[in-house]
């Protein structure tokens, strides 16, 4: 069985959204530590400005999520192709499993048929 192009659909092209979140997040950063005092102290471990950048991180990306789910259109789209298949699948193509369990359902079927015929001739 063969695939071939079916269509394409319009989707936001998450490589190129990459940056964005980048300016997002150090957006955010600098409006929230705008006020602080500068430190230039190389032996402070700065444990405030990495809370800071996670919290951050996490605004600028449910943000960006809430926006890709409403209003997809305004970011940058690819076309990405959906396949259909070329031809039907013909039994020999079909695993062993399948073809085990059609050849059961083929004999289920036709004993029930005999049973129901056994049925029908004791009515008369």
């Amino acid at each position: 069985m063969g695939l071939h192009v079916g269509g394409h659909q319009e989707r936001p092209d998450w490589p190129k959204m990459g940056p964005s979140l980048l300016i997002a997040t150090c957006m955010i950063v600098a409006i929230r530590t705008a006020k602080w005092p500068a430190r230039t102290d190389p032996l402070l471990c700065e444990q405030d400005m990495n809370v800071e950048i996670q919290n951050a991180m996490q605004i600028a990306y449910r943000v960006l999520a809430n926006l890709t789910s409403k209003y997809e259109s305004i970011f940058p789209q690819k076309k990405e192709p959906w396949y259909q298949p070329t031809k039907r699948i013909c039994r020999s193509e079909l695993s062993a499993g399948w073809a085990q369990f059609w050849a059961h359902s083929r004999k289920v079927r036709k004993k029930r048929m005999r049973l129901r015929g056994r049925k029908l001739m004791d009515l008369f």
